[in-house]
């Protein structure tokens, strides 16, 4: 297994380790809890998802604003809408469609960390605990898929669990 690197959120370090050691950092004590309400989702303007690195430091995907698959949420950028081009599609004029754009913001960087998980997995054919990566994708795509229906944008969101099944039929 090719263990990579990511830069952890809260320090800034760049460190060695894989998807799981990356969501760990960024999720911090939510592994306490058994389920997550997205309607009391609150993120902070400054926590990211944390950046993954190649094997020579330098961040995967850092021409995300080259690539027009990747788009500005808000003041988010998408690091990982190359996977679905039905969300790249959904979010490219998402301020003319909802009224809360922070609350698009949230979603769009909860869809690219349910991509990354996706594009970890087919990419690098992920050895780890195959329930972890499962429950972490069903998880995701449930806080996605409540803030869609608090956008009234649920129908739209319906590409959502098409990821989780890639990622389930990848692991099997």
């Amino acid at each position: 297994m090719n263990k990579g690197y990511y830069k952890d959120p809260k320090t800034g370090e760049i460190k060695p380790g894989d998807f799981e050691d990356a969501w760990r950092s960024f999720v911090d004590d939510s592994k306490d809890q058994e389920y997550y309400d997205a309607e009391e989702a609150q993120l902070d303007d400054e926590e990211e998802f944390p950046v993954p690195y190649d094997d020579e430091g330098r961040p995967l995907g850092e021409n995300e604003e080259n690539d027009p698959q990747e788009i500005k949420v808000g003041s988010y950028q998408t690091k990982y809408f190359d996977v679905c081009p039905g969300a790249s599609t959904l979010y490219s004029n998402i301020e003319e469609k909802v009224e809360d754009i922070e609350m698009a913001e949230r979603a769009a960087k909860l869809q690219d960390a349910l991509f990354f998980l996706e594009k970890h997995i087919l990419e690098d054919k992920e050895t780890g605990d195959p329930e972890g990566y499962i429950t972490t994708a069903e998880n995701l795509a449930d806080q996605i898929m409540a803030m869609a229906k608090m956008m009234g944008l649920e129908k739209e969101h319906n590409y959502i669990q098409g990821h989780v099944d890639i990622i389930k039929k990848a692991l099997k």
